[in-house]
């Protein structure tokens, strides 16, 4: 089963302002989430919110909510790992 990928506005603002290196990186992982929302690697952030999921791409990190019921997955946020973890 498929599913499509929605990225928010925050996150694409975030998107804007990477580093030109990481935008394919990240585009292919994002664009992976459509075949395999739970990849390995996948964590679920229980913490944050239940429903939310980080997947890394090298030191950045993408934050996204699965919804199977209409098969979205929808990209919150992303950034880089020194700011991920800051309270």
């Amino acid at each position: 089963m498929s599913y499509r990928v929605a990225v928010s506005p925050r996150a694409a603002k975030e998107l804007r302002k990477l580093p030109k290196n990481m935008i394919p990186r990240l585009k292919e992982a994002v664009t992976g989430l459509s075949h395999s929302p739970r990849p390995v690697g996948a964590r679920k952030l229980v913490n944050v919110n239940p429903e939310t999921w980080r997947i890394r791409i090298g030191n950045w990190r993408a934050l996204y909510h699965i919804d199977d019921a209409s098969n979205v997955v929808t990209v919150i946020h992303v950034f880089h790992r020194r700011e991920a973890y800051r309270k």
